[in-house]
């Protein structure tokens, strides 16, 4: 059997091309196999991260108007006594002025301890949500607040 780099007989007489270019161009496309292997994997990686640390969006729902009322019954008792003073009326005045800020402030306040959606108790119409009502009113120092 007579061998050149050009030309390659086999025992059965067959000639065989040598590979020249062909090893080329299969160590590039082993190489470009393995790199979209390795970026397939990364991206699949990615998306195992995402959707195992994705969560649900909890909503929870705060009665305002409630709570609004019942300091409105507040302010409303200092006023209507009998015998109204000067003190009473600036108390009055000043649980008027502090409840916008406050209410806004213990909303907040609840929003981070929570970290969900919250939701005026009016607005849900149907679904599942948890009442922070009693959290607010206990915020407020208001009676019938629970933690």
């Amino acid at each position: 059997m007579t061998e050149s780099l050009k030309d390659v007989t086999t025992e059965s007489g067959d000639r065989e091309e040598p590979l020249g270019d062909a090893g080329f161009v299969t160590g590039r496309l082993a190489v470009s196999a393995l790199v979209l292997s390795v970026v397939a994997l990364m991206a699949v990686s990615v998306l195992a991260w995402m959707v195992w640390h994705a969560r649900v969006p909890s909503f929870s729902t705060v009665d305002i108007a409630d709570v609004v009322k019942e300091k409105e019954a507040q302010f409303t008792a200092l006023l209507s006594k009998p015998s109204v003073s000067d003190a009473d009326r600036q108390a009055a005045y000043l649980l008027v002025q502090k409840l916008g800020p406050e209410i806004e402030q213990a909303v907040a306040r609840i929003q981070r301890e929570c970290s969900c959606t919250l939701l005026v108790k009016s607005a849900v119409v149907a679904g599942a949500s948890s009442d922070l009502t009693p959290r607010l009113r206990e915020l407020l120092g208001m009676q019938g607040g629970t933690r």
